[in-house]
């Protein structure tokens, strides 16, 4: 009966029993009672083998000195040995030679230190199989005492089919990444090569609108002219969102401290025109003074088309009103630009800030579905976040957090 080191007391148990009974100095209750003890001790070890060889991972136990002292069936699985190959032998066997005198210093390591540094965690190594072949294992080591000396048992795992698989993932990710750069690259190129003769198309309408209505009043000709203009316009913000989502990715902020209230004034009167010819009130009255750090212009960029996504898309409430804050929050800054229009449904918050993303009858407003994501991009750079918080019917507030100046990109973040 082979007894593996895990029963190593009830193999010394066994040895004194025999050796009790070589003397013939025992008598028939003590010979009853020791033929109880090994009935025992042998049904825990089949216990024990059955329950490792059914095990599809290897489970080998070595002593201090490196020798195997239990071998189960998986172990023969995996590394091609039969258990009567390797019992006694040194576990150095299965380690490739590369790796065997890294291996001997960390045994020597603990055992004069006692101070473990794989015991207990899953680690990835490589291995040898009979006949020399290496392949990737995921190996849990533990150890145990006997009375005489410590000894080691690790579970191991063949890892080679999952290595295969992570493999091909990375190489499908980095070919998806190629054909991305090379679809955006593309993409930046048509849109640059458009923008400038629909430009010229938008120009050339206005002209050719005016001409014609020194001949002419119609109402027709009017409402051609109109949904062209409407037309060039549209193509044309959408050309130019496109570009500003691909430049947002591909370059990097120019990081400075500025003053955001400031800038956000500055902002709202440079959308003066576009606010007040809908008669929309304007807010600022909790808009505290404070000094963030980031890219100015990408900022300024994140609240023009906040403001301007409040102007096209509140609707048309009895009195008008976009109301902008600024407060500090610990190590960041919150911005908000709120209106009293007609909301947001909750089923749309998560998505909102999609690209392409377009809510349903959306007040009849068109838009490229790219400027709350272009927002997402520019804050997320800075180390910010994004959200909206909205009811139907009863407006909506889009909040961004920015650091504060002197305070790094990320570490302000709470995780909200």
């Amino acid at each position: 009966m082979i007894l593996s080191p895990q029963n190593t007391i009830g193999r010394d148990l066994l040895a004194e029993i025999a050796l009790l009974r070589r003397s013939g100095n025992i008598s028939k209750e003590i010979d009853d009672l020791l033929s109880r003890i090994e009935t025992a001790l042998t049904f825990l070890e089949n216990r024990f083998r059955s329950v490792a060889d059914s095990a599809v991972d290897a489970i080998i136990s070595t002593t201090s000195d490196d020798k195997i002292v239990f071998w189960n069936n998986g172990a023969s699985n995996i590394f091609g040995y039969t258990e009567d190959e390797v019992l006694g032998k040194s576990v150095t066997m299965l380690i490739p030679p590369s790796l065997r005198e890294a291996h001997q210093r960390g045994r020597k390591r603990f055992l004069e230190t006692g101070i473990p540094k794989i015991i207990g965690k899953k680690v990835e190594l490589q291995a040898l199989a009979k006949g020399g072949r290496e392949f990737p294992i995921e190996l849990s080591l533990a150890v145990w005492k006997t009375k005489d000396e410590l000894c080691f048992s690790g579970i191991i795992r063949d890892i080679t089919e999952r290595k295969r698989a992570q493999q091909a993932l990375e190489d499908l990710n980095a070919q998806a990444m190629r054909r991305t750069d090379e679809l955006e690259t593309l993409i930046q190129m048509v849109a640059h090569d458009l923008k400038a003769p629909v430009v010229t198309i938008g120009g050339l309408l206005r002209l050719l609108e005016r001409k014609v209505a020194c001949i002419t009043a119609e109402p027709d000709v009017e409402n051609i002219f109109r949904q062209l203009r409407l037309s060039s316009k549209t193509l044309e913000n959408f050309l130019a969102d496109l570009l500003d989502a691909l430049a947002v990715e591909k370059t990097q902020n120019a990081l400075e401290s500025f003053e955001l209230d400031k800038l956000l004034r500055e902002v709202f009167d440079s959308l003066g025109d576009e606010i007040h010819v809908k008669g929309i009130e304007v807010d600022l009255t909790e808009c505290t003074p404070v000094t963030v750090s980031g890219d100015r212009n990408r900022i300024r960029q994140v609240l023009e088309n906040l403001i301007m996504n409040a102007v096209k898309h509140m609707g048309a409430p009895p009195h008008p009103v976009i109301k902008a804050a600024i407060s500090e929050d610990g190590e960041e800054v919150v911005t908000t630009v709120a209106d009293n229009g007609i909301g947001i449904p909750k089923e749309y918050h998560e998505r909102i800030f999609d690209r392409f993303f377009r809510i349903p009858k959306a007040n009849g407003v068109k838009g490229s579905g790219l400027g709350l994501s272009i927002v997402k991009q520019i804050v997320e750079s800075h180390g910010g976040r994004v959200w909206v918080e909205s009811e139907e019917g009863k407006g909506a507030s889009f909040l961004f957090s920015l650091p504060k100046a002197g305070v790094s990109p990320g570490k302000a973040s709470n995780g909200r």
